[in-house]
């Protein structure tokens, strides 16, 4: 989740709303409850703060085998952000 929050953060993102998928169950809950200003994580607090600052963001639950492309573009991206290319649209 704090790679992606980070690639939005460029400067050539520009994105104002994210839609995170998580296959964690328990992260799920964490921030749809909102309650995680006083989390004694600093990479949860992390997270909550980028959050913050976008118009809009929500979160829900994908079980991991259907992430896992997801996951390893998300690596790709964190390793190689000069081949990174963000497309508008969801894909199915």
């Amino acid at each position: 989740v704090l790679d992606c929050l980070i690639l939005l953060q460029r400067p050539w993102g520009g994105y104002n709303k994210v839609f995170v998928h998580a296959d964690s169950l328990k992260v799920v809950n964490a921030f749809q409850n909102r309650h995680l200003a006083k989390s004694t994580s600093a990479l949860v607090r992390r997270i909550y703060l980028i959050l913050q600052t976008m118009d809009q963001w929500s979160i829900r639950h994908v079980p991991r085998e259907k992430n896992q492309v997801v996951g390893r573009i998300v690596k790709m991206a964190s390793v190689r952000i000069e081949d990174v290319h963000v497309f508008g649209n969801i894909l199915e």
